[in-house]
């Protein structure tokens, strides 16, 4: 029998359906286990509609109460005096608030107020998580660094994955919530891996996932020296419009015995949809859930370090790759991409490390395009203004200064192609991208 327990007032539910509950779109979520977790033991549960919404953002108040109840903390009497201007007493999150100044932590803004209904950021929602515990850092200026830098330390929380104003996930938080209590248990840097570390299994050479009614296919390189349990990166990498996944592994030149041996990365080359004529389209929707499935069902089989998933794309794929920084930046390390870009459509992107080469003369994909792209990039990693050279392989490139997250992001203008065609693949690109993708803490 399932048990719900609705608020009018509330529509995100903490109290729970029941342990069986399935959410439809948490399945390939990046956050699914967690979520999972936290759902069989009572603490989180959906919205109305039977769904969870793992992308969707958390209030400040809705943080807090989700919190209270992780670590079970019960509220033995209702305050009837308001604990901040902007909380009322009538309030549903009164309380709740409340209990937390008892409890001497939370904090409020200069004016007074405590601003229940703004998105929580992830720094604010690491400091209150960390402070439950009273695992709080020596007090440090401006307030966030210590909090940033003991989560950076203890893999809890990797700093390159979020600047100051990014805001919380539903998914993410549940998450957290889980790294925290662990590290509370074992005092020790924590390990970010996928589900495939301890319950390993194996995929074919072209693997077939049913997405949105169609066979969607990928080829999954393995390198020759993995081994079972060993922690190794995912490179997704795509083609364009007018190649095809077979045709993209062999002209990225991204496996073993190419760039010399490594056991450390394996790579998935999906295909895109057939539009007839030879095109292959990404612009559907169902190329997100695509990307994740593919990602969700490497992790399940493979150890793969949740911390190291990158994209190396091409042409229209790299159109797409700037679209996924938009939706799904806080689940990927860095991307590399040639050719392309341009995504700037509802945008809130993550901090994400990028890599673009453009060629000046290229004809096929506007240098526009993939500048729109540079230029969200640089604003989701807080960049300064000015450019410094760097080497990116045999290539110098231009690295905006000052990026606060620590993400680079570089831009490559000048270099040969195969076949001279200023729209090709980079001589060297796919050296230069793997660096790029090696230099990343």
């Amino acid at each position: 029998m399932t048990i719900r327990i609705i608020s009018s007032i509330l529509t995100i539910l903490f109290l729970v359906e029941s342990v069986s509950a399935a959410f439809p779109d948490i399945d390939t979520s990046f956050y699914r286990d967690s979520i999972k977790t936290l759902t069989d033991e009572w603490v989180i549960s959906g919205f109305e509609d039977g769904t969870f919404g793992p992308e969707k953002t958390i209030t400040r108040a809705e943080i807090l109460k989700i919190y209270l109840r992780a670590k079970w903390i019960t509220i033995a009497t209702t305050p009837t005096k308001r604990c901040f201007k902007d909380v009322g007493v009538t309030l549903w999150y009164h309380e709740y608030i409340c209990e937390w100044v008892r409890l001497w932590i939370v904090k409020w803004f200069d004016n007074g107020t405590f601003g229940p209904d703004k998105p929580v950021t992830t720094l604010e929602a690491l400091a209150m998580w960390l402070r439950l515990y009273w695992l709080t850092p020596p007090i440090t200026t401006p307030w966030y660094t210590g909090y940033r830098e003991f989560a950076e330390t203890n893999n809890i929380l990797d700093s390159a994955g979020y600047g100051l104003a990014t805001p919380m996930s539903r998914g993410k938080a549940s998450e957290l919530i889980l790294k925290i209590r662990e590290y509370n248990t074992k005092k020790t840097p924590l390990q970010y891996l996928s589900r495939g570390c301890t319950n390993p299994g194996n995929l074919s050479g072209t693997n077939i996932i049913p997405v949105a009614g169609k066979d969607r296919s990928y080829i999954l390189s393995i390198p020759s020296g993995y081994s079972s349990g060993k922690s190794v990166w995912l490179i997704v990498a795509i083609h364009g419009r007018t190649n095809s996944n077979s045709m993209v592994q062999w002209y990225m030149w991204l496996e073993s015995g190419r760039w010399g041996s490594q056991s450390d990365y394996i790579v998935a080359y999906p295909a895109g949809i057939d539009a007839g004529g030879g095109s292959r389209s990404w612009s559907s929707e169902e190329n997100v859930v695509f990307f994740d499935m593919i990602v969700r069902d490497i992790g399940d089989k493979y150890c793969v370090d949740r911390s190291r998933i990158f994209v190396a794309a091409h042409s229209l794929w790299a159109w797409f790759a700037s679209k996924l920084a938009c939706v799904r930046g806080d689940m990927i390390r860095g991307i590399g991409m040639v050719g392309g870009g341009g995504w700037t459509t509802s945008c809130n992107p993550t901090p994400t490390a990028t890599l673009i080469y453009q060629n000046a003369d290229d004809k096929l994909s506007s240098p526009a395009s993939a500048r729109a792209t540079e230029k969200m990039m640089r604003g989701a990693n807080s960049c300064g203004a000015k450019t410094e050279s760097v080497t990116i392989g045999s290539l110098t490139c231009q690295k905006w200064q000052d990026c606060t997250t620590g993400n680079p992001v570089v831009w490559c203008e000048w270099y040969s192609t195969y076949g001279n065609d200023p729209h090709s693949w980079p001589n060297n690109g796919g050296a230069g991208i793997l660096g790029f993708f090696r230099s990343l803490n």
